[in-house]
């Protein structure tokens, strides 16, 4: 679904969202938090350069940027990496399914003060049997098919806890959208509402365009095939473990906050 939601919003003219980065912010944060825990030596830059007053001093931490300095840095280098040069009033962003962590999404507002992000979720059901299939996912992970099953229900799960607290902790900057909502005209329009876009630039030639074409999509008629006696396989482990997985990983919120979006997912909370 996040490709299909970065897809929708290519669709103004100001704005380009890029694809998926392997995962770079979670990288970058922990590089940020390593840096902010190293001892730090305060010098004068001009006067460490010419290091004749240094000479005598044990100085191996010594740096020309403090760890505020040094997160400001890593904005600056995605910003140059994404946007438009060329063009200071369009838009940029990236979608990325690495970064569902409280941690990282923290990050990415801190880098970005400013930003806008939309957090997508997924019938887990529907999230499984995509994620399983697919060449990076469940299938190939080490263990039992039961064992993957739970690991990405939980992940699932873990996902949800982020995007809610993070949602109410920045309600003007952090949306949760349902993937089974977005295909609609009007969500798809509320989207640019969200990011502070002017209708006016919506071509609705290039959204009607993908609406109809789900280029890509890695899930069932559209995507990879399936085997069906696998689908049944993970189908019938989803529905054994559900119910257990919500009740020992999700908090009562995200428990009552799933079972809201998709009440037919288990027999008995």
């Amino acid at each position: 679904g996040t490709t299909f939601v970065q897809r929708l919003l290519n669709c103004h003219e100001k704005v380009t969202i890029w694809g998926e980065n392997g995962g770079i912010i979670s990288d970058l944060r922990v590089m940020s938090e390593r840096y902010a825990k190293s001892p730090a030596a305060k010098v004068d830059v001009e006067q460490y350069r010419d290091f004749s007053g240094l000479a005598d001093k044990f100085l191996p931490w010594a740096n020309p940027f403090d760890a505020d300095q040094f997160t400001s840095h890593i904005a600056s280098m995605l910003e140059s990496l994404y946007s438009n040069p060329t063009d200071l009033s369009s838009f940029w962003g990236f979608k990325e399914i690495r970064n569902g962590t409280l941690e990282d999404i923290d990050f990415l507002c801190h880098l970005f003060p400013h930003c806008r992000l939309i957090m997508l979720v997924r019938n887990p059901k529907d999230m499984l049997l995509s994620q399983y299939f697919a060449r990076w996912g469940g299938k190939h992970f080490s263990g039992s098919p039961e064992k993957a099953v739970r690991q990405i229900i939980t992940n699932y799960v873990k996902s949800v806890e982020s995007f809610l607290e993070i949602a109410q902790q920045k309600p003007s900057l952090a949306k949760i959208l349902r993937y089974e909502t977005i295909q609609s005209d009007t969500v798809s329009h509320n989207l640019f509402g969200f990011l502070g876009l002017p209708e006016t630039g919506i071509s609705q030639k290039l959204l009607n365009e993908v609406i109809r074409a789900r280029v890509g999509s890695s899930f069932r008629d559209t995507g990879r095939l399936i085997e069906s006696n696998e689908n049944q396989l993970i189908c019938a482990l989803f529905d054994k473990q559900i119910e257990a997985v919500l009740h020992d990983v999700a908090s009562m919120r995200a428990l009552d906050t799933i079972q809201n979006w998709y009440p037919t997912l288990c027999r008995d909370f």
